[in-house]
């Protein structure tokens, strides 16, 4: 099992880490990126791209707002994404 943690904007680090720190102690690898959907599409697309041959992944957005982020992930990937938007 695989979490792909994508965060809108760097200001999610302390909510993605809160999110890191649970993987952690489940053992699940991680890998976190910021990227945002309306921003920066082209490099959410190419996240996951790169992740599209892996087995058993997980996408974790996290973005505030219109949360137009996991939307977006869902839409371009086959894998599941949960929306983790900050309090």
């Amino acid at each position: 099992m695989k979490a792909v943690i994508i965060m809108g904007s760097t200001s999610d680090e302390p909510h993605a880490k809160r999110i890191a720190d649970k993987l952690d102690e489940y053992g699940i690898t991680w890998e976190q990126h910021a990227a945002s959907a309306h921003k920066q599409p082209l490099k959410v697309l190419d996240i996951l791209t790169a992740n599209k041959n892996e087995k058993d992944i997980v996408y974790i957005t996290i973005a505030g707002r219109s949360n137009a982020l996991s939307g977006f992930v869902a839409a371009n990937s086959e894998f599941p994404t949960l929306g983790c938007p900050p309090f």
